[in-house]
């Protein structure tokens, strides 16, 4: 049974592969399928992603395409994924203190 994280997470990675895949880049869309490989799983853990912002920046993204204006999708895209990896960095931080603690609470 798929849970609702599963669902979101997959979704997020599919939004992700596809901009590769419309921007015709296969360089680009092979480095987003490395990179979803390997942060999908933390970005979605318990406690990290906030799933409505994420949904609110791929629609700012997609509309920002679709109207063609390819600086505000690049000024989108870059603070959708500055702030994807400040979350992996705090979950990263959190897990390791909770390291030095003696135990893994999230």
């Amino acid at each position: 049974m798929a849970t609702q994280s599963n669902v979101c997470r997959r979704a997020d990675s599919r939004f992700h592969i596809e901009i590769g895949v419309a921007a015709q880049s296969p360089r680009l869309t092979l480095s987003i399928l490395q990179l979803q490989g390997e942060s999908s799983p933390l970005l979605w853990a318990p406690g990290t992603l906030l799933t409505d912002q994420s949904a609110q920046e791929h629609a700012l993204i997609v509309e920002a395409i679709k109207n063609r204006d390819e600086q505000r999708a690049q000024m989108l895209s870059v603070e959708h994924c500055e702030r994807e990896a400040k979350v992996l960095i705090e979950h990263h931080l959190r897990l390791a203190t909770a390291e030095q603690r003696g135990g893994y609470r999230v």
